[in-house]
């Protein structure tokens, strides 16, 4: 059973965001970034800027696994 969209949070956790920005540095793009853990650029400037239509959960869990290694 899927989660009705307009349930789902829309907001970025403020402290996955911040580690996002600090690590941007250590590549040359923020889309090589986001490729690290599976997404695109545009989708990682939509989370930064808290516009992410997608599921932000999964988004941030990837970030998770990625930031693990």
């Amino acid at each position: 059973m899927s989660i009705n969209p307009e349930l789902q949070r829309k907001i970025a956790t403020p402290e996955i965001k911040a580690k996002l920005l600090e690590i941007a540095s250590e590549f040359d793009s923020r889309e090589k970034l986001a490729r690290a853990f599976g997404y695109t650029g545009g989708a990682l400037s939509q989370y930064l800027h808290d516009k992410y239509p997608g599921n932000i959960e999964n988004f941030e869990n990837a970030v998770r696994e990625f930031l693990k290694n």
